[in-house]
């Protein structure tokens, strides 16, 4: 098990303590379910990092912090220690703690801050075991001093589920629109992918010459994703020569697909200066064709089930040519398709506004976490 020494600096006013010395471990009163207390239910039921089912009986009635025993990722930022409220029973993947001499807030956060992946033992399967939970030592404010940090990191965990709550809202009404918009029965004509387009084809079946040091990049599927080429510091690079070689007609109109393993991730093209591997489609459409109004039709449910009914291989999953040239795709006026790309456009304008806020208001109470829980910024009390 690895070893954390305490901070050698303690601020003015806080002193060390155990884990064993603020909370009592129920851990002794956690079990898993049986079929019969699972089906139904409507109490949740809680496993290492969140709710896992919901279940028809309870064993805990009141504020509780729960700790991932096992099964839970400590590399993540607040993931490993969590608060839950009211009726609920927990699974013997977490540890229960009920805070009796501590803010349950602020010792949630100071877990989540210390990095608990630095306690945990095995290889395979890492496990936080009680022993090391209960005689973890950290450094504790006065009460007072940790309910106020509390409320200052509350304030911003309330304003990231707002965030999420806008964005989960979002994207349910961006599918409600698709699934109206692109439904057959909409009255527009229905002709295969190939009629709209000038061409469609994919990368290098085989693997080019890397270079080292190049402007020019080899980009497969997992290099696509909203709407855009993404290049990655271990994306490949190849000279010049091999670039010429191998690069595909691309232009303003080109449509790239993710075909083989991932399948569906879509980006545009906007003068790269890429070649395409195999896992990578370009579909080119043809002028009278708005390509942001056929890639929301290739993310819509109806195609999506025609190419997931249509995938080859067993172990890595493939969508041919073929089947994307026989894609059924719904053809209403240039106008038409205008208008539906920049009504879809302006909702997903929304979702990256309000996923871009939850970033930076991650990255504020990551911060704020390093300020106010190593001391180095005091709270007025």
């Amino acid at each position: 098990m690895k070893t954390k020494q305490i901070q050698k600096n303690i601020p003015k006013g806080w002193e060390p303590k155990t884990i064993n010395d603020i909370c009592e471990n129920l851990d002794n009163l956690r079990k898993p379910v049986t079929k019969s207390e699972r089906d139904p239910g409507s109490i949740p039921y809680y496993g290492a990092t969140g709710i896992v089912d919901y279940v028809k009986d309870f064993i805990f009635n009141e504020k509780l912090l729960l700790v991932g025993e096992d099964g839970a990722d400590w590399s993540k930022f607040a993931d490993s220690s969590y608060i839950i409220e009211g009726k609920s029973w927990v699974n013997n993947h977490a540890h229960v703690l009920r805070c009796k001499k501590a803010n349950i807030y602020f010792v949630k956060e100071f877990l989540n801050y210390n990095n608990l992946g630095n306690y945990i033992t095995g290889t395979t399967r890492g496990k936080l075991n009680k022993q090391a939970l209960m005689s973890l030592k950290l450094i504790f404010p006065p009460i007072n001093e940790q309910k106020k940090i509390a409320e200052i990191l509350e304030t911003v965990d309330k304003e990231i589920e707002k965030t999420d709550e806008i964005i989960e809202k979002t994207e349910k009404l961006k599918k409600g629109l698709m699934q109206k918009l692109f439904e057959k029965k909409n009255g527009w004509k229905e002709v295969s992918l190939k009629k709209v387009t000038e061409k469609i084809g994919d990368g290098l079946h085989g693997t080019p010459n890397y270079s080292f040091d190049s402007e020019f990049y080899f980009i497969n599927g997992n290099n696509l994703s909203d709407r855009q080429i993404n290049i990655y510091p271990e994306t490949k690079r190849i000279s010049e020569e091999e670039y010429l070689f191998h690069k595909k007609d691309l232009n303003k109109k080109s449509i790239l697909l993710s075909i083989n393993g991932t399948i569906g991730n879509i980006g545009f093209y906007n003068n790269e200066k890429v070649a395409l591997g195999k896992s990578a489609c370009y579909i080119n459409c043809k002028k009278d064709i708005i390509k942001e109004f056929i890639a929301y039709q290739l993310e819509s449910r109806r195609i999506v089930d025609y190419f997931t009914k249509s995938l080859t291989g067993t172990t890595i999953k493939n969508l041919s040519l073929t089947t994307i040239r026989q894609t059924p795709i719904l053809k209403p006026s240039t106008e038409e398709q205008q208008k539906i790309a920049e009504i879809l456009s302006a909702v997903d304008e929304k979702i990256s506004f309000n996923k871009k806020l939850k970033e930076k208001l991650t990255q504020l109470k990551k911060g704020l976490m390093q300020d106010l829980l190593s001391g180095e910024v005091r709270v007025n009390i």
